[in-house]
């Protein structure tokens, strides 16, 4: 049988939209900070939560992957580097590289990667 897919978490800087597109797009089973209810929650907790979690969070802040040196993984980080941008414009960068980075942390067992876009 197979492992089941890692989640991913997107933080509060990405749509909830673009949670529900990775998940029928991409294929990759993910949620929002807002549908996880972490709308007040700090980042260091988000992220203990995730390492209990074993989920892989994508941001496009540079907190998380701070958080990764203090604390070690899991989880994983996937930083997004396109600084503020549309639904469509984003969508168009994951699209072309989320599943690759996605397998990348997987497979070769890393725990950060970066999107330029």
């Amino acid at each position: 049988m197979p492992e089941p897919l890692i989640e991913g978490w997107t933080d509060m800087h990405i749509s909830p939209v673009i949670a529900i597109w990775i998940s029928k797009q991409i294929g990759i089973p993910a949620k929002s900070f807002y549908d996880l209810n972490f709308h007040q929650t700090e980042d260091i907790d988000v992220f203990m939560i995730a390492k209990r979690h074993n989920a892989i969070i994508l941001t496009k802040d540079e907190d998380f992957a701070n958080l990764l040196t203090r604390f070690n993984p899991p989880p994983q980080v996937i930083q997004l580097n396109c600084g503020n941008t549309s639904n469509l414009k984003l969508k168009s960068i994951l699209e072309i590289s989320l599943r690759e980075a996605y397998d990348y942390l997987i497979d070769a067992d890393e725990s950060f990667i970066e999107i330029a876009g």
